[in-house]
């Protein structure tokens, strides 16, 4: 009866937050929609579940390849892996120690020298000879209060706590392959717009030369123009170092260093945006993202972790027996000259530590307290990324659709702007600030493109990352058991199927 208490609380997971919708008003059911490239409308599924290999529906076969291959050899998530196997262990020893007894042997060989008897009649009489003992030691601690019981939870939910850490490192390391990999589209696309833009700067630059050699503009605007050129150009090995840190960094996340190679290139147009968005229920979310769960671990241990406190404070009862068996030789041992036995228990009740067992609890309770508000912290985050993620959603798109606009007109405007000035009705002026207002609309549209890609990957990111969470045993891995080859991403394929660590 005794053996079936455990003092202190019980650990029950907190509930979710009683709420229908992640923001201030109600979620639209799609974003709005552009005409020009990734303008698509996005659609959210409230209820939908998000898949484990989200990032497949991006389209791209380089980007499965390339987070397969950092799932498979990032050293970060490498390490999760071994602090995860690091935890079962201790588990596991944690429960041979607290729930089955210790059995121990020893055997041991003594060299003895005996001085015999002495009498007046004869000398002294010496004997040698060799004692040979063996022993049979067992002890067994009652948990009667419940304490190794706690330690056993303790160390159990500090497994489950690893567990959902290597999950969330999983998640977050595709996430940023997929930023990284977007991050170097954007690159190569702002570095074209620019190659694009300096063309026609240049071209117009000859234009302007050849005027002036004939009288019809000054060389002032002549100098003006080639300040505008090498202003532009001037942005262009700004753009290739973002593009060459970017690939170093996503050589990082798959494991490599640069000068291996074999790592794919990205460019915008190999992206598609994804247009079905799973949303998960507001009230499944602490239970999908592997951070609340592997804080609702912590706040677990914790919990245990009164218990044992609370345990410390009642009597310890032990129970310790031993065989023992002495001889004067190994053979012998069957024929022990002696044989006994200890069988013995002892009750140890604290009666004076200073106040510290006492101290001791109210340290663990403050320490649960502590990850109870951890968990609130968790939680808050949880939701206010997955509203940051819709909100950006929506207005991406909106944004999308007033950047093409604005590029389109800017692009008119250049192009009546350069007209007039050709046949010398219009300013230099005028045409200088067509050009800036053009090149401005065509890098902004550029931006206004990665970032619904980005904020999409942000999304996925903040519904667990197409983690499981449903499933009660945090340590089932969704991991791959090896990755495809990087080279065989960069052969072309008319597949259209969708399949900051460091």
């Amino acid at each position: 009866m005794l053996s079936a208490c455990a003092v202190g609380p019980d650990f029950k997971a907190p509930a979710a937050p009683q709420v229908q919708q992640y923001t201030e008003t109600p979620m639209p059911i799609a974003t709005g929609k552009a005409d020009g490239a990734l303008g698509q409308a996005q659609h959210f599924d409230l209820g939908g579940r998000v898949d484990a290999q989200w990032w497949a529906a991006f389209g791209s076969t380089e980007l499965d390849a390339l987070i397969n291959a950092a799932i498979e050899r990032n050293p970060t998530l490498e390490q999760a892996r071994a602090t995860l196997r690091q935890a079962s262990e201790d588990l596991n020893a944690q429960r041979g120690t607290s729930q089955m007894p210790a059995i121990d042997a020893s055997l041991g060989d003594t060299r003895t020298k005996d001085p015999g008897t002495i009498n007046s009649s004869s000398p002294p009489t010496t004997t040698y000879y060799n004692l040979y003992n063996a022993k049979v030691t067992l002890s067994y601690s009652f948990d009667v209060f419940g304490g190794a019981r706690r330690a056993v939870e303790a160390a159990g939910a500090n497994a489950d706590y690893q567990a959902f850490e290597v999950q969330a490192t999983q998640a977050t390391l595709a996430a940023n392959v997929a930023t990284a990999a977007l991050t170097e589209a954007d690159a190569r696309a702002r570095i074209a717009a620019t190659h694009e833009i300096l063309t026609l700067e240049r071209t117009q630059l000859d234009i302007i030369t050849q005027q002036f050699q004939l009288g019809g503009a000054t060389y002032s605007d002549v100098l003006q123009q080639r300040t505008r050129v090498d202003q532009t150009e001037s942005t262009l090995p700004a753009l290739e170092q973002k593009l060459a840190i970017t690939r170093h960094q996503l050589y990082a996340y798959a494991g490599m260093v640069p000068g291996e190679g074999g790592l794919p290139t990205f460019d915008l147009a190999s992206m598609k945006l994804p247009q079905a968005l799973p949303v998960s229920l507001p009230s499944v979310l602490v239970r999908q993202r592997p951070d609340i769960r592997a804080a609702e671990a912590q706040l677990h241990v914790a919990n245990a972790n009164v218990g044992i406190a609370t345990a410390n404070l009642y009597p310890q009862f032990t129970l310790n027996a031993d065989i023992l068996t002495d001889a004067f030789s190994p053979v012998g041992m069957a024929a022990a000259i002696a044989q006994g036995f200890d069988l013995g228990g002892a009750a140890t009740q604290p009666l004076f530590h200073g106040g510290a067992l006492n101290a001791k609890r109210r340290s663990a309770m403050a320490a649960r307290d502590a990850a109870a508000a951890q968990y609130r912290g968790v939680v808050l985050s949880a939701f206010r990324d997955v509203a940051d993620a819709l909100k950006a959603l929506e207005y991406d798109a909106q944004a999308l659709k007033t950047n093409e606009a604005g590029e389109r007109d800017a692009a008119e405007s250049l192009q009546l702007a350069q007209a007039q000035y050709r046949i010398g009705s219009g300013t230099f002026v005028t045409l200088l600030l067509a050009q800036q207002d053009y090149q401005q609309a065509r890098l902004a549209l550029v931006d206004a493109q990665v970032a619904r890609l980005t904020d999409t990957v942000a999304l996925y990111l903040a519904l667990g990352g197409g983690w499981d969470g449903g499933r009660d045993d945090g340590r089932q891995s969704s991991i791959p058991d090896s990755a495809p080859d990087l080279a065989q991403a960069q052969r072309p394929s008319h597949s259209t199927g969708v399949s900051h660590v460091q």
